[in-house]
């Protein structure tokens, strides 16, 4: 099974902060998985998935906040 993150792991990996993890996965197509009301997960594929949406386009995905 696939290795889930937490936003915040995936805020460190990536070197951006929290809140632009949590900007990507409401409004630039970052998916996610919700667990419980208030939690989310985000998978390494679906990490890789929106990184190469940004590749294809030419540009690094913005850094909110």
């Amino acid at each position: 099974m696939e290795r889930l993150y937490k936003p915040s792991e995936v805020a460190e990996k990536l070197g951006v902060p929290v809140t632009t993890v949590w900007e990507w996965t409401r409004s630039r197509g970052l998916k996610c998985f919700k667990v419980g009301s208030r939690n989310i997960r985000i998978s390494q594929s679906q990490i890789d998935e929106f990184l190469a949406g940004w590749a294809q386009k030419g540009v690094k995905p913005k850094k909110e906040g």
